[in-house]
């Protein structure tokens, strides 16, 4: 049983939804999130997945800063259900 690391894939939508109800109760529906799900370096979701099941997900969400003495640094939400 080896745990995969991977950019979500559109195929796996309804997966991601499942995880997201679990860690909040409810979500967006199905359909909402098949509209508006695209590959973008801007914003990206990273899942573990055991088994075909996503059992974890990291976003990350690139955000420029207003100043000369940083760089771009990724905002991380970390989700786990055991």
């Amino acid at each position: 049983m080896d745990i995969v690391i991977e950019i979500l894939k559109y195929e796996d939508l309804d997966k991601y939804k499942q995880l997201i109800d679990n860690c909040f109760g409810s979500s967006q529906d199905l359909k909402t999130y098949k509209n508006s799900y695209t590959l973008d370096k801007n914003y990206e979701i990273i899942v573990a997945k055991l088994e075909g099941k996503i059992i974890g997900s990291i976003t990350m969400q690139k955000i420029d800063l207003f100043t000369f003495e940083f760089q771009l640094f990724p905002t991380f939400l970390l989700y786990h259900i055991q």
